[in-house]
């Protein structure tokens, strides 16, 4: 092992801070055109500085660009994303708090948020503060299993319980990194018809794929049961906080407080705007999928070399995309999650444990530290198989 053990932080789930620099000039050079623009117009000072209720840009010219946008980077074909509406939001988390509230308006207030297992770690506290029993439906390497979806249907249906929502990350899942088959889809979307509940697809990763290959589109194109959530945070930056819903259905609630100066920051709006009709954001979006795959590739490889015949004690596969990659303790491993947990921590990598499994974000670091990460992981694992070999 090394002598000093810096820190390597595989838990925290952000862009990198040299991708996060790369962002600054082109953040410099769209707020330049928009101030530009606002010194010389009344419509464009109004857009900028105003409350996005009455700003042009965000109604119209933003909405018209975010969809071509879409359409080039993995949501759906051009006819598809047309159809959907969209609602502009401050972040991700927010889009999912707007659409639990919608669902409680449309469908009457239930018992039950079902979710993923393993899914996203802050999940729990937003379906919480709507009082929704969250549930976890199995999942495999595939994703989301819709007949054991069917089966908790069924199952809390018999326990007089109501669902309100089901919350899936169809595309490169957060923690797991897969991605859902089209048939899934398409059986989940049957599965939301027949039992009458509203479909939360958290799509943040949709646009960040690592290969040309024909993806799935947006969850939302299927039906208007779906409110698909999206944000900038991952492909520019999470301070940035501008997301968006989009649904062929309507977005009805808060729009009070929307219009009351609640919504969006218009100038965050005005900043980007500029990046989306030249396409420049297509352009730094290729740089960032280029650099993930890199990272990816990097943390997979060294995790095989490093831990070696170990390797056969865990389960994990290379990421296709995203932010994350998954690593599974085996159930004949001789030893427990947590226990491995322990002994990566030990060795001053932190991760998030999850399940039976650690989400090792490849994001975020320098590549050097994660083949360092990846050494430091096979030694836990080497640690965790003495120990359990000597008892």
């Amino acid at each position: 092992m090394e002598k000093v053990l810096r820190q390597i932080n595989l838990a925290r789930g952000w862009p990198s801070l040299e991708n996060l620099r790369r962002v600054a000039p082109l953040v410099q050079k769209w707020s330049a055109a928009s101030l530009q623009a606002a010194c010389e117009s009344d419509e464009a000072a109004g857009s900028l500085f105003g409350y996005c209720s009455t700003c042009p840009v965000v109604q119209r010219d933003f909405e018209i660009s975010l969809k071509d946008f879409m359409s080039r980077n993995g949501y759906g074909s051009r006819d598809k994303v047309d159809r959907l509406s969209i609602t502009l939001t401050p972040g991700g988390s927010y889009a999912i708090d707007v659409c639990t509230r919608q669902a409680i308006v449309d469908l009457g207030k239930r018992d039950v948020a079902l979710v993923e297992s393993p899914t996203y770690y802050l999940a729990d506290r937003i379906f919480g503060e709507h009082n929704l029993e969250v549930v976890g439906v199995d999942s495999d390497e595939c994703g989301l299993v819709p007949e054991s979806l069917e089966d908790m249907l069924i199952r809390l249906k018999n326990e007089g319980k109501t669902v309100q929502i089901l919350y899936t990350i169809p595309g490169h899942h957060n923690p797991t990194s897969c991605t859902l088959s089209d048939e899934r889809r398409k059986r989940i979307v049957e599965l939301s018809q027949k039992y009458d509940f509203y479909i939360i697809a958290d799509e943040v990763y949709q646009s960040l794929s690592f290969q040309d290959h024909e993806f799935p589109p947006s969850l939302a194109t299927l039906d208007k049961r779906v409110f698909s959530v999206s944000s900038f945070s991952k492909i520019i930056s999470p301070g940035m906080r501008l997301g968006w819903i989009s649904t062929e259905a309507q977005v009805t609630v808060g729009k009070g407080v929307f219009e009351s100066g609640g919504n969006i920051s218009s100038y965050t709006a005005a900043m980007i705007h500029p990046g989306l009709e030249s396409r420049e954001i297509d352009k730094h979006l290729s740089i960032i999928r280029s650099d993930l795959y890199l990272r990816a590739k990097t943390l997979y490889t060294a995790l095989q070399q490093a831990l070696g015949d170990k390797g056969k004690l865990f389960s994990f596969a290379e990421p296709q995309g995203g932010f994350f990659l998954w690593l599974e303790v085996s159930p004949v491993a001789g030893f427990t999650t947590s226990q491995f947990a322990e002994e990566v921590s030990k060795r001053n990598v932190t991760f998030k444990i999850q399940d039976d499994g650690l989400r090792l974000c490849f994001a975020y670091e320098p590549i050097k530290d994660l083949q360092i990460a990846a050494t430091r992981i096979a030694d836990a694992a080497n640690a965790c198989y003495f120990i359990a070999k000597a008892k």
